[in-house]
């Protein structure tokens, strides 16, 4: 499929003005878009996920929307109280309480709480 045709069935997708909009989760509406790419463009209903630094179960969550229909992954999320909720959240779900970096893990890391 080429690229000109992708971006027409993601733009008709988001039309606001056809009536036919979403309810989206994420902060930017990505959940929207991706879900869009793999429906309609992929042929993939149901696709699996990876959410590295998960933060928040819900809102604010780029995995959400897939986990209401019956989609599930894997979430990774280093802060301690937000691992607790997403467990209590989202039981299917497979949640990690760990940080993903690189470099040498023998150096301190550096967690900062808004």
């Amino acid at each position: 499929m080429n690229l000109n045709r992708i971006i027409s069935k993601l733009k008709a997708s988001l039309d606001l003005f056809t009536g036919s909009s979403r309810f989206s989760y994420s902060q930017f509406a990505e959940d929207i878009l991706i879900d869009t790419l793999f429906t309609q463009t992929l042929n993939i209903p149901q696709p699996s996920y990876l959410d590295i630094g998960a933060n928040k179960p819900k809102a604010g969550s780029n995995t959400y929307f897939f986990y209401l229909k019956k989609c599930y992954g894997v979430c990774v999320e280093p802060d301690i109280t937000l691992y607790h909720k997403f467990c209590a959240a989202r039981p299917k779900d497979k949640v990690i309480n760990a940080g993903v970096g690189v470099g040498d893990v023998k150096k301190a890391l550096f967690y900062y709480f808004p």
